[in-house]
């Protein structure tokens, strides 16, 4: 996967706004993220398939989607896994998502190509808040003239209105292969050596020392006594 420019915003029906969103790329923290919404402006290369919608055809074609009942097997190839809350969602919120694909091809391809069949797709559950998300990892690709930076696009399911909202389709920008942070400094201290003979943290050449000084101290003291005497 090659390093090149990008146009904003992040997709050719996205608004010119987006907000931070942090997401673990296969367990490492992406502070790059990003999260936009979508306009209702339907792609050019939409329009060239007979898409008349902001979602995919598989919203309209795939039983599955029709009412989501459970989550679905993740597309065959996966190898990143996404992890991020949405303010949004609550606990079994379905929330299905779609991107383009590097096993079709490679960064800076046509949309038509880099999406082809929307085979990198799915349908999960979130937890709490939280949505985990196992997909192909996305490319770049280039649309009426411009350069879109990798992302992944998703919308809520509406329980009350028993449909996807399609006021709420979002785009999430994350960088493919997030820095790991450097490991935090710890301090360690040095445990004193242990000399040999030490009980209890006592020094027993030192008793020894102590010990015979007063020997001496006392003995003086009687030699001195004795001779009064004497």
């Amino acid at each position: 996967m090659t390093s090149m420019p990008f146009d904003d915003p992040t997709c050719p029906s996205c608004e010119d706004t987006s907000t931070p969103l942090l997401v673990t790329v296969n367990g490492v923290e992406d502070t790059s993220a990003t999260l936009t919404k979508t306009t209702d402006a339907i792609p050019d290369w939409y329009l060239k398939r007979g898409v008349y919608s902001s979602l995919p055809a598989h919203f309209t074609c795939a039983v599955e989607y029709k009412v989501p009942i459970l989550p679905t097997s993740k597309p065959a190839g996966s190898t990143m896994t996404l992890v991020f809350d949405l303010d949004e969602a609550t606990d079994g919120t379905f929330l299905a998502w779609w991107a383009t694909s590097s096993s079709l091809g490679v960064d800076g391809d046509a949309a038509d190509a880099a999406y082809g069949t929307f085979a990198n797709r799915g349908i999960v559950k979130t937890r709490g808040a939280t949505a985990t998300i196992d997909l192909v990892p996305p490319i770049s690709y280039t649309s009426e003239g411009r350069t879109y930076r990798p992302h992944l696009h998703f919308v809520l399911w509406d329980s009350t209105r028993s449909h996807w909202s399609q006021a709420d389709v979002y785009a999430l920008h994350f960088d493919r292969n997030p820095t790991p942070p450097p490991p935090a400094a710890t301090a360690t201290l040095a445990a004193a050596p242990v000399q040999e003979g030490e009980e209890g943290g006592v020094d027993i050449a030192m008793w020894t020392v102590i010990i015979v000084v007063l020997i001496a101290v006392f003995t003086a003291i009687g030699v001195r006594t004795w001779k009064k005497d004497v």
